[in-house]
């Protein structure tokens, strides 16, 4: 009876453990959006931002653009109108990305004239790039 309780518990082990052969092994896709600067927390390395996404796939453009919104929703009104150039900036080079996928790493886009680190920013990890289309 104890031998095989072990051989039980080898077999579930290994069902829950194995993975597809076409799965990458422990690499997922993120993609997170944030506001950055000194009006929105006192240093230019503090950040608002939504929750980042993370999927077993690349990411697609329109789901990349809804956490842009989500993030913009957080900001007050004087912080979303500092950062309306760079949100719309942002926007549109989402918009613009190739239906391949366009892009891993970071991307940031500056309130230009205005003193603080104040930005909008665009941060895409994976084993690929992200915003598919």
């Amino acid at each position: 009876m104890s031998n095989s309780k072990p051989a039980e518990r080898s077999r579930t082990n290994d069902r829950t453990t194995a993975r597809p052969a076409d799965c990458i092994p422990c690499r997922q896709w993120t993609v997170r959006t944030h506001a950055q600067g000194t009006d929105v927390g006192g240093t230019s390395a503090s950040t608002i931002g939504s929750p980042p996404i993370t999927l077993s796939v690349p990411i697609p453009a329109l789901t990349g653009a809804a956490n842009a919104h989500s993030t913009y929703a957080l900001l007050t009104n004087t912080q979303q109108r500092v950062r309306a150039e760079a949100f719309a900036k942002a926007l549109r080079w989402l918009s613009g990305c190739p239906s391949s996928g366009g892009f891993r790493g970071q991307k940031s886009f500056e309130v230009t004239g205005v003193r603080g680190g104040i930005r909008f920013d665009i941060d895409s990890y994976g084993p690929s790039n992200n915003f598919v289309t």
